[in-house]
């Protein structure tokens, strides 16, 4: 059976906190792998091998070098969604970012979209933080060079399927993005709603698309939870 993974990325730009996440799924079981385990190794980082380096090429290496050596990365996590036992945390202490220049403000980040795939679901977003201040042409517009040696290699391994290694077979994983349930949050006076993972992995299998497809944007984003005083 498929299954959908959460994978946490947090590292410190200026001091604040900055956390990326991704939605992957297995298009079959893991068997003779721990999932989570081999996931992990697919996107750059082995923690029992290779401590403190990202593999070159994966997508940890490829956000890597998008950012500012200033930037301190702190934690991976790849976890199931539907499975309590399939985790598996990591320190990323001490690894930096790749480029040797200094970061742009805390609160500008490096923005890509999906592409729009179904009506019911939104496209999948995404900000990245610690971009160098030659990353910028002037008035917002990234610098050419930049988009062609570190934004597009990015645009390209967001969308990349994941070969993991399953015990001398392979699983294929995807990149996805989540459809949501709205739920009435119990107890609350006003009644409130919000959004969560569907309950079980069979539904949440009818509310998913692959998000093979990205764009960047090709001026400078900015995030108001990234801003001093506004915590995470």
């Amino acid at each position: 059976m498929s299954q959908f993974y959460d994978v946490v990325l947090t590292y410190l730009v200026g001091g604040q906190k900055n956390v990326n996440r991704f939605t992957y799924l297995a298009e079959t079981p893991f068997v003779n792998e721990k999932g989570s385990e081999s996931i992990m190794r697919a996107l750059g980082f082995d923690p029992f091998l290779s401590p403190g380096t990202f593999v070159a090429g994966a997508l940890l290496s490829t956000i890597q070098l998008t950012q500012s050596f200033t930037v301190a990365y702190d934690e991976l996590v790849v976890q199931a969604v539907y499975d309590d036992l399939d985790f598996t945390t990591a320190s990323l202490v001490p690894i930096v970012g790749g480029l040797g220049q200094s970061v742009q403000s805390v609160f500008s980040a490096l923005g890509f979209r999906t592409s729009r795939v179904r009506r019911d679901i939104r496209r999948g977003m995404k900000r990245f933080g610690g971009m160098p201040v030659s990353a910028s042409a002037g008035d917002g517009v990234l610098d050419g060079a930049y988009v062609t040696g570190q934004v597009l290699p990015l645009q390209t391994a967001l969308g990349a399927t994941l070969i993991c290694d399953d015990g001398g077979g392979s699983v294929n994983v995807v990149p996805v993005v989540l459809g949501r349930e709205k739920y009435l949050v119990p107890n609350s006076n006003p009644s409130r709603y919000a959004y969560r993972y569907y309950q079980t992995e069979n539904e949440q299998l009818q509310h998913y698309f692959v998000a093979g497809d990205w764009e960047y944007y090709n001026t400078l984003r900015s995030q108001t939870s990234r801003q001093f005083g506004h915590g995470n």
